[in-house]
């Protein structure tokens, strides 16, 4: 199986790619409508779908129970698996929307890399803009992380978020290199169609 075209490994990954897309930006709705059916519940006092989107003053964590702060259950739709829980807080909502709107992006980016990559013609216009747009996603990340870390969590740094940043800053400037040589073969590629 070849690497880069139509029916090619890029084409699985691409899809692959689409379907983590698809996984995170369900994440992201779900996770917001969540919220807000919680925070109406919590300031009238209705209970709409409260068996999914749980908010009181107390929780079950783990083999104890949490109390003396305002906490939050979701669970996946028609199931009791739990997918999130937390103490109910502005912080936390910008969190974990900051969290899963970018890997919602990232997903949905490296899925537009990868199936611009099964295309016949390799490097083209929408790839290198795809590329561009995953670069300085990722660039962007690392201050909104810091903003984030600060903000929310109000603590230092630790390690796991380091390396995340770094990870990403990394990223962000290796593809900002390979968008250059990607617009010097699209530039190689029509000399060659001019010379034919």
């Amino acid at each position: 199986m070849k690497l880069l075209g139509n029916n090619s490994i890029s084409t699985a990954i691409s899809w692959i790619l689409f379907f983590l897309f698809v996984f995170f930006a369900f994440h992201v709705i779900y996770e917001m409508f969540g919220y807000g059916i919680s925070y109406y519940n919590l300031k009238t006092g209705n209970k709409i779908l409260y068996n999914t989107f749980y908010v009181g003053n107390t929780i079950d964590w783990g083999n104890t129970t949490a109390t003396g702060n305002t906490y939050f259950r979701f669970k996946y739709p028609f199931s009791d698996q739990q997918m999130v829980t937390g103490v109910f807080s502005l912080e936390m909502f910008l969190n974990q929307l900051l969290q899963f709107s970018f890997y919602t992006l990232f997903f949905f980016s490296a899925f537009k890399i990868f199936n611009g990559m099964s295309q016949e013609i390799l490097f083209n216009q929408n790839v290198i803009q795809w590329l561009k747009r995953f670069s300085l996603l990722n660039i962007i990340f690392v201050p909104l992380s810091v903003l984030n870390w600060l903000y929310n969590f109000k603590s230092h740094f630790n390690l796991d978020i380091l390396l995340i940043i770094f990870i990403h800053f990394l990223l962000g400037i290796m593809v900002y290199f390979i968008v250059e040589f990607f617009k010097k073969g699209m530039d190689l590629q029509h000399q060659a169609d001019f010379t034919i």
